[in-house]
């Protein structure tokens, strides 16, 4: 999604994620210098495997990647389910039947699970939900673990989301890697959690974080599990970035029709990794990097604001970008419908390119 134009969600989507050559692979373990891909299967209950089994794909896959929003419509614990969660592991499984049948696409399938969670708003709406700027900052200043029954109520609700989201999560804890991207595209103002105060945004994440990862009291004790902080591309990307303690690697969501020159990705590359736009020089973040979400601009010449292709868009563009202009880039994720690969041109050719 970029600034100019963010793009709206909707249900039954899935993405191809390729990993490149990490920029830095002791920083994560489970990147290696090797090229890795995978695929985003969709949101739950509504997950797609048939990309799994697609020529110029199923051959490279590595990683499985999905969101535990069902978007049934509410706004509370029960959009969050993991009702789709046996169907991946299934496919992680290397002895049933069906990897046995398809030994080349599944050989090597899971290595990695990366899962988002588009959490409600926790006063009320979906995540495109508003909260006012008093209860963000009782929201984010209070300690999940010390929620209770005499807390507000959307305190309340917003503990048993995460409580929720926890046990979706955990369920992955025993295959492969788990890497959770929550609170993503912070400096956009179209999620709950966007474009607010920066101290208050960096203590929601890090209570978040202990809630999920700390073996205290109240806290889940998930200590496998590691976080994604995802900005989308334009300005101030850098600024909201919890702490070194907090993350384990960074990403932009980037949608553009000409990535080698757009000034909001090239500036959000910068911040992130560290260089120098316009005259601005950047220490970055001594992360892996890489694209979370990443195709054609939302509105743009190719895809209009509803998601649907206009025209085909040239893949090459985003390759020759990832080569030439943004080399730190250790991973990208390509949305679908009209951002798909397969409905555009030279889409498949990226799992063959080397970088």
């Amino acid at each position: 999604m970029t600034l100019k134009n963010p793009k709206k969600l909707f249900l039954s989507i899935f993405a191809v994620l390729y990993i490149i050559s990490a920029a830095n692979p002791t920083k994560v373990s489970a990147f290696s210098s090797t090229c890795k891909a995978g695929v985003f299967l969709g949101w739950d209950r509504n997950i797609d495997t048939s990309i799994a089994y697609t020529d110029g794909y199923s051959n490279r896959l590595d990683i499985i990647s999905y969101d535990l929003c069902n978007w049934n419509g509410n706004n509370d614990s029960s959009s969050i389910s993991w009702d789709s969660a046996s169907t991946i592991r299934d496919l992680q499984k290397p002895n049933i039947p069906l990897i046995k049948q398809y030994k080349g696409p599944y050989a090597h399938l899971i290595k990695n699970v990366i899962i988002s969670a588009h959490m409600p708003c926790p006063t009320g709406g979906t995540s495109n939900g508003s909260i006012s700027p008093q209860d963000f900052a009782t929201l984010a200043n209070t300690k999940i673990q010390d929620i209770n029954s005499s807390s507000p109520w959307f305190l309340q609700n917003y503990k048993a989301i995460v409580s929720k989201v926890g046990d979706g999560l955990e369920y992955y804890g025993h295959v492969g890697t788990v890497y959770f991207r929550p609170f993503h595209e912070v400096n956009g103002n179209w999620f709950w959690w966007g474009d607010k105060d920066v101290s208050q945004y960096k203590q929601l994440w890090i209570n978040l974080h202990d809630y999920l990862v700390s073996k205290n009291s109240g806290c889940r004790g998930l200590t496998w599990l590691k976080f994604c902080y995802a900005p989308n591309s334009g300005k101030n990307a850098a600024l909201y970035y919890p702490g070194d303690d907090y993350v384990d690697m960074v990403g932009m969501d980037a949608y553009s029709d000409n990535p080698s020159t757009d000034t909001y990705v090239k500036r959000a590359y910068a911040e992130l990794t560290g260089g120098t736009y316009n005259g601005v020089t950047y220490p970055g973040i001594d992360k892996p990097f890489g694209f979370p979400e990443l195709g054609p601009n939302v509105g743009g010449d190719y895809v209009d604001n509803k998601n649907r292709l206009i025209k085909k868009f040239d893949y090459k563009r985003w390759s020759d970008a990832i080569k030439l202009n943004y080399p730190k880039a250790s991973y990208f994720i390509i949305w679908n419908g009209g951002y798909e690969p397969r409905n555009n041109d030279n889409g498949t050719s990226l799992f063959n390119m080397s970088y």
